[in-house]
């Protein structure tokens, strides 16, 4: 390696480690970055020089439950954070729907964010470094829609007939859905007792939801609870949240699903 290559890494790690702060603990650290979404500003991948990316409209949010939702081009993917350790970061898994990347710079970006193993923050600046290189943001206000995690079904109420279905006793799998979205738009997966289920939605005013693509199911359900839940999820217009319980209200709001947040595995 050359002098010239050896003083630029040096340089490098200078201005990380002299500008931005490691993170004192989880908690703390975690709470200095939700509820803001960090733009991309800056790429520097391998021996390249840093390139501004402050025009892409790449960016990345984390939630309270440590989830990561990044965008790279037009659709969501997302990381599991499972630790922040001094300025150490480690993911858990990964999910890209629908997210290829065949060179360019989305690329070079989405395997710096992947493999990064360092988190610097301070104030508005957010660095993740890897063996690739680092990747630096901005940050904008922005507040969570608070939708983001697993959630399993477990009533349909009328709120007019006061009447509710409850979950069957008897059942192989509940309905469980997975939301990821990044404030204004975000995917969704998850599955019925005999179907798997993937789609997309909008966040329009305050709390309204738009189902805007879902798929069909390839088989029939066995039961009325796991039919009327197809009948009903394309119509979803207001989402609620009361601590770990959604309401998705349908038909002009006067009926919902009720579900109750699933616990987050124990590390």
């Amino acid at each position: 390696m050359s002098r010239k290559k050896r003083y630029g890494i040096f340089l490098v790690f200078l201005i990380l480690f002299c500008y931005l702060k490691p993170g004192a603990s989880a908690s703390n650290e975690l709470n200095n970055i939700i509820d803001k979404r960090w733009m991309l500003a800056e790429l520097k991948y391998g021996s390249m020089e840093a390139e501004d990316l402050s025009h892409k409209n790449f960016y990345i949010v984390i939630h309270p439950n440590m989830e990561m939702t990044f965008k790279l081009d037009s659709n969501l993917g997302k990381l599991k954070i499972t630790s922040l350790a001094g300025n150490s970061i480690q993911y858990k898994y990964l999910k890209s729907d629908e997210l290829t990347y065949n060179g360019g710079v989305a690329e070079k970006v989405f395997l710096c964010l992947t493999k990064a193993s360092k988190y610097y923050q301070r104030e508005d600046t957010l660095v993740l470094s890897s063996d690739y290189g680092y990747i630096r943001f901005f940050a904008i206000p922005f507040k969570d829609s608070g939708l983001t995690g697993n959630w399993i079904l477990s009533s349909y109420v009328n709120s007019e007939t006061e009447t509710a279905l409850k979950l069957p006793e008897k059942i192989k799998r509940p309905v469980k859905i997975h939301f990821n979205d990044d404030g204004s738009t975000g995917v969704l997966d998850g599955f019925t007792e005999e179907n798997d289920l993937k789609g997309k939605y909008e966040l329009t005013d305050t709390n309204h939801i738009k189902i805007s693509k879902i798929n069909t199911p390839p088989k029939g359900e066995k039961n009325e609870w796991n039919e009327k839940f197809w009948e009903v999820i394309k119509f979803s217009s207001l989402y609620l949240i009361n601590n770990d319980t959604l309401f998705l209200y349908f038909n002009e709001d006067k009926e919902y699903m009720e579900f109750l947040r699933e616990e987050e595995e124990q590390q």
